[in-house]
């Protein structure tokens, strides 16, 4: 335990410094790592949540998910300077929305909400974590499923979706939750030595409506024909976020074929390597909301890769502390 506080504490003063040290020549990897790291334990927590509510709260899969839950107090801290950099990083500071856009966004306001989204979540993780005695606790399931849908859709909006002004989507945040919860599992399942029923079934159905909810998102945003809108896609063009885009088709056609087949889905090398392949579409996901709508185009910088390597390290150091019992052995 105080070696995992210890490693965790170090993680978080190693985010701190070089947002304090390098400042905006990091930023746009910085908020994408760091949406990729609060995404493990805030994808866990609906799952948790709603398998709880399904009368699995004791289940292993429960339990493998419920060791991410305990990411994020670090997730918070670390996400800390993304709010302080606000007057800095995002448009609207330059261009100010107009009437009670430039309002909300204004950063003390912004701040505070983060703030609020942050402590809302780790209380609700805190509770989460204590698994349930005899029967689920089925008004912190209800109220804690409601109240993440709430917080994930407006930080959603306040996080990814401000740094592009003109796109205006009402399910954006539904498809930041789906893709929070599919990287969740994704990772999940790949540290599970032993694979308990329903594995499969449920990696797959989250990662079939993630995949289904960015396929309605690209087409509403075409056929509306707005050009605030279809520039957010233009933006994500060219080699690099084609590639990033066949990856995660690739990875998403491989594990539904491979893991479909009831043979080799119970293979533990096959279920890893999907899982794995699934896990790298996620963080890449990440990368491709935040860094083109700051620059205009999907580039990747020398600094932005050893920023996301830096921070793929700690984040894989700190979870790998808190590891629970079963991984261990």
């Amino acid at each position: 335990m105080k070696r995992a506080i210890a490693i965790t504490g170090l993680g978080v003063l190693v985010g701190w410094a070089a947002v304090l040290i390098f400042g905006d020549v990091i930023m746009p990897a910085y908020v994408a790592a760091w949406l990729a790291f609060l995404a493990l334990p805030a994808g866990a927590l609906p799952i948790v949540l709603g398998m709880e509510l399904a009368g699995f709260g004791g289940s292993t899969q429960s339990g493998f998910l419920r060791w991410l839950l305990v990411l994020m107090p670090a997730a918070a801290l670390v996400g800390l300077p993304v709010l302080v950099a606000s007057r800095d990083f995002f448009p609207w500071e330059a261009h100010p929305f107009a009437g009670f856009g430039g309002r909300w966004f204004s950063q003390p306001w912004f701040a505070l909400r983060g703030l609020v989204y942050l402590g809302t979540w780790t209380a609700l993780a805190v509770v989460a974590l204590r698994p349930p005695r005899d029967t689920a606790r089925v008004g912190l399931c209800v109220g804690g499923l409601v109240l993440h849908t709430v917080i994930g859709t407006l930080a959603a909006t306040d996080w990814v979706m401000s740094l592009s002004p003109g796109l205006n989507s009402a399910g954006f945040g539904l498809l930041l939750i789906a893709a929070q919860c599919a990287l969740a599992l994704s990772a999940a399942v790949l540290v599970c030595r032993v694979r308990p029923p329903g594995t499969v079934a449920l990696l797959l159905t989250a990662t079939g409506i993630w995949a289904t909810l960015h396929l309605v998102h690209y087409l509403v945003v075409w056929s509306a024909d707005k050009p605030g809108e279809i520039t957010y896609y233009l933006h994500r063009d060219g080699p690099i976020g084609q590639g990033a885009v066949w990856f995660a088709v690739a990875a998403l056609v491989a594990s539904f074929v491979l893991l479909g087949v009831a043979r080799l889905g119970s293979l533990r090398v096959i279920l890893a390597g999907c899982a794995l392949s699934l896990l790298v579409a996620h963080l890449l996901e990440a990368v491709w909301f935040v860094i083109p709508s700051v620059r205009g185009g999907l580039t990747l910088s020398l600094t932005d890769a050893a920023t996301l390597l830096v921070f793929a390290v700690i984040a894989t150091s700190v979870a790998w502390s808190w590891r629970p019992a079963q991984v261990r052995s």
